[in-house]
């Protein structure tokens, strides 16, 4: 049996192992950006303040900005989609001086499709050219890089580029040639960064779930509190360090908390009642510079979403693997739109009423009133209390308890109040009136649910929609006959399956993915959040199932998807719009169009009426 001393000498050692990893991280993103980025080729005729360029393509801008892993920031670039797929041209680059081994150009777009041509000139002394057409793979909207070889005796390069092609995808872009460092240096130093937040994971999930502890106990508890806490922090950490607001944030919840004070607690948006982003508003509204409001906003969400660890891990909720449900959260695939912001904070409330289902009667009268006073108020933060109601009256129903009673009393008022506001606001469905489309209806359940949750989004992209209708569906029956079958656990699994199936029916036809002409992994996620985190609790809890092969099929599944989950685990941060700066009209009360959170929002903000 491990002393005191060995415990903190153990937790001492993991501490210093997860800083240590943490500095590692934190250096290998420094060190990359020490290294010099790309250079342009000087131009052989010697000229300056003269076009690179000549014909027909321009450089990329608007919806054609391009993903740049290569760090092209001080390298020109030219691309044929000027007016579309539909543009055809042809450009030419000036001759450029090269000495080195190797010429480096960027790439991007379609150069291998018919009508399009992409080729390197390389002239010698004597004036001899020799040219090396583009042979490898599309690179679609990712710059790419363009190794060749120098041929001997040659001094100057240049580039050709033909478009003509008004098909799809009939576009081809290119760069200045350049000169860089080798890409395996960035590569290796960036790869550390990975490499090294994957370690740090890995041993925050065992430090909540190794051990004898792994599905009970007061240390693997708060161990799991912490790694959940920890990994939220890790996910999406520009949300912390440098919060800005996020869609309604700032265009609903801001500018009416401050237009109509405590009265737009209870004033509904998309027909139902927003109560927390209301009263988080409101307080920042009265409490806090405007400068603050984002911290404050994005603080809140990740103090519930820590309140909600700590409901999962109360000796009250009949739960099994508890650290391991709370690794969910945080482990889970998905843009991360969910996580850390006030305006999706529904999506993690939601888990309030879920975990209520299994919760035990208090046992004083204190108690009692917390209990209800949380339902009521996440029950008025969302639809969900409409779509899980029936599952609160089943549970008063068969057990007959007075504590079950009264949590369906509020339950169903709540209920009551969004449905009834939500008929009154006449809010009309997206797609209504168009008929189901069962096989993509399917196909999307399957890509979000199952495909990517534990196969990765390299294979969304390379199934075809049947296979991620009918594996999907196999898949998500046999999760819900195994939550059926007899044998321990029977009736948490059955609870969680029921709210899956409830909660999957009602985000899918809410979002009506049925009607999308492909799945990008990106449309709609949040409707995916739930049905997704509850399709990863009932996998967990047959980590322990009596059949060896599916207790292994199942840890063999987490494994692999989190596996697959790190190099996307970490979620990129977007432009910071500096709101320190841009919200100077909010506090002088005048009217301004205030950029925010995600890209292309805007907050109209009317300004505030002079004081009498």
């Amino acid at each position: 049996m491990n002393t005191s001393g060995q415990v903190t000498r153990s937790l001492a050692g993991r501490a210093l192992l997860a800083a240590a990893l943490l500095l590692i991280a934190l250096l290998a993103t420094t060190g990359s950006s020490l290294i010099p980025g790309p250079r342009e080729l000087p131009r052989a005729d010697g000229a300056t303040g003269r076009a690179w360029i000549t014909g027909d393509f321009a450089p990329p801008a608007g919806y054609h900005d391009l993903q740049d892993p290569l760090r092209l920031e001080r390298v020109q670039r030219a691309t044929s989609f000027t007016d579309g797929d539909r543009a055809i041209g042809r450009a030419e680059t000036a001759w450029f001086r090269t000495s080195q081994p190797v010429v480096r150009i960027a790439v991007a777009g379609y150069p291998g499709h018919p009508g399009l041509n992409l080729r390197a000139e390389f002239r010698d002394t004597a004036g001899a050219i020799s040219s090396i057409a583009y042979r490898g793979p599309d690179p679609r909207e990712t710059w790419h890089e363009w190794t060749l070889p120098r041929p001997e005796g040659t001094i100057a390069v240049r580039v050709l580029a033909e478009d003509n092609s008004s098909a799809t995808f009939g576009w081809v872009a290119f760069s200045h040639p350049y000169r860089a460092w080798p890409a395996w240096v960035s590569s290796s130093i960036g790869a550390l960064r990975p490499l090294a937040l994957a370690a740090l994971a890995f041993l925050l999930i065992q430090t909540a779930l190794g051990g004898s502890v792994i599905f009970g106990g007061a240390s693997a508890l708060l161990g799991g509190i912490s790694a959940a806490a920890a990994l939220f922090a890790l996910r999406k950490p520009w949300a912390l360090h440098t919060p800005q607001l996020w869609a309604e944030d700032g265009s609903i919840f801001l500018v009416q908390a401050e237009q109509l004070g405590a009265r737009a607690w209870f004033e509904p948006y998309n027909g139902y009642l927003h109560l927390l982003p209301r009263l988080v508003a409101w307080l920042a509204n009265v409490t806090a510079d405007v400068a603050w409001w984002p911290a404050i906003y994005n603080g809140c969400s990740f103090a519930v979403t820590l309140a909600l660890f700590a409901r999962i891990a109360s000796a009250r909720v009949m739960l099994p693997a508890k650290p391991a449900l709370m690794l969910t959260f945080p482990l889970v695939v998905g843009t991360g739109e969910v996580l850390i912001s006030l305006t999706n904070l529904q999506w993690i409330t939601a888990f309030f009423l879920v975990i209520h289902l299994f919760l035990e009667p208090p046992k004083s009268a204190a108690a009692r009133v917390y209990d209800l006073l949380v339902l009521g108020v996440v029950g008025l933060n969302g639809p969900f209390a409409a779509i899980l109601a029936p599952l609160f009256a089943w549970r008063a129903w068969r057990e007959k308890k007075r504590d079950h009673g009264l949590a369906f009393g509020v339950v169903a008022a709540c209920a009551f109040v969004q449905g009834s506001l939500a008929l009154k606001a006449g809010a009309a469905l997206y797609g209504a009136g168009e008929p189901l489309r069962p096989l993509m209806f399917l196909s999307v359940l399957g890509s979000r649910l199952v495909t990517w949750t534990f196969f990765g989004p390299a294979a969304v992209r390379a199934l075809p929609i049947w296979a991620h209708a009918a594996g999907g569906s196999i898949f998500l029956a046999l999760l819900v006959l195994l939550a059926l079958r007899p044998g321990p656990g029977r009736m948490e699994k059955s609870w969680l399956a029921a709210a899956l199936l409830l909660l999957t029916a009602a985000c899918a036809w809410r979002v009506r993915a049925d009607l999308w002409q492909d799945d990008n992994l990106v449309n709609g996620d949040r409707y995916f959040f739930i049905p997704r985190v509850l399709v990863a609790w009932l996998v967990v809890l047959e980590f322990r199932a009596a059949h060896r092969a599916v207790a292994w099929t199942a840890r063999g599944l987490c494994a692999l998807g989190i596996a697959l989950h790190v190099p996307h685990f970490i979620i990129p941060a977007p432009e910071n719009y500096r709101w320190t700066e841009s919200c100077d009209a909010i506090r002088r009360g005048v009217p301004a169009q205030i950029k925010t959170l995600p890209e292309g929002w805007n907050i109209e903000y009317p300004g505030r009426a002079a004081k009498r």
